[in-house]
């Protein structure tokens, strides 16, 4: 028999070299529907988002439409390098609504931040400190009454530390922990407050075979001339990788938002939460790009 032969090295490509550049890469990749049914309110639309081949860029835009007052809605958020982000949206807050749970009263909420972080790294814990600065212009409609126009302006330290996990088949992170810390102030900036907000913000996750115990402890101070917080509703908190400066409404489910009793400036939240999936069902159209993948229980204390 004949001896094989080791095959030569393969001759150079000869390409010129040429500086990176990510606009070739950042078209959408993925979309998803959008749908809001809370409060009386009704909102519809998508999500799309993309990122860059080397991942620096990465970017969600979701726009949405709210029928019952007729207001465009959306949300945008910019991240370069997993630490440096910009962040616009216009959201909606039902304030009131009557006998048959028709708005009666809600506001618009135009928000833009930005924020940096820097951070140490290792295999399961990441540490990070950073400064931001925050705009927000909130418009009150009533029913007969002219809506009523307030500006806040926003400088923070934020700070904390991540050590979460998620196990493929478990409904979000399924380990770990994640503490923000926030210091802010509004004094001196010519806004409509002026005073500090401290917050701390921690959440852990304990695996218990494919489901997960969440819990969360949100406390918040106020100085008695900052913007006071509200807890009630049933809206999620932001997904923004990075922290969220001037976060002034907590979820309280089972409670409408703007009760006077449950506006102040010392807020406390507590959360215990079972997440569970029930089914994998893994079905979907290419033409439409539609589908449905799981199925999932979510039970929950605040």
């Amino acid at each position: 028999l004949a001896e094989a032969t080791s095959p030569g090295p393969r001759p150079e490509l000869e390409a010129p070299d040429r500086p990176y550049s990510p606009w070739s890469s950042l078209r959408p990749t993925a979309w998803l529907p959008v749908i809001g049914l809370a409060d009386g309110a009704i909102e519809l639309g998508f999500t799309v988002s993309g990122q860059d081949a080397l991942g620096l860029h990465h970017y969600v835009f979701t726009p949405r439409y709210e029928f019952t007052q007729n207001e465009p809605l959306a949300d945008f958020e910019y991240v370069y390098d997993g630490r440096h982000g910009l962040l616009l949206n216009r959201s909606l807050t039902v304030k009131g609504q009557d006998d048959q749970n028709e708005i009666t009263a809600y506001s618009i909420k135009e928000r833009a931040q930005w924020v940096s972080t820097w951070r140490a790294l290792s295999l399961n814990r990441r540490f990070y400190w950073g400064l931001g600065g925050a705009l927000e212009k909130e418009r009150l409609h009533q029913l007969g009454l002219d809506a009523t126009i307030h500006d806040e302006r926003v400088l923070g330290l934020v700070g904390g530390v991540d050590t979460r996990r998620e196990r493929w088949l478990s409904e979000g992170p399924s380990q770990g922990q994640w503490l923000q810390l926030f210091a802010e102030t509004s004094n001196g900036l010519g806004g409509a407050f002026s005073g500090n907000v401290y917050r701390a913000d921690w959440r852990g996750y304990f695996a218990l075979g494919k489901t997960v115990l969440a819990l969360r402890w949100n406390e918040a101070y106020g100085q008695d001339k900052a913007e006071p917080f509200q807890l009630g509703g049933s809206f999620s908190d932001e997904l923004f990788i990075l922290p969220v400066l001037n976060q002034r409404e907590f979820a309280l489910r089972g409670y409408g938002s703007g009760e006077p009793a449950l506006t102040g400036h010392r807020a406390r939240v507590a959360t215990l939460e079972w997440r569970t999936p029930i089914r994998d069902l893994d079905r979907h159209l290419m033409v439409p790009p539609v589908g449905l993948n799981r199925v999932s229980l979510n039970l929950f204390v605040d």
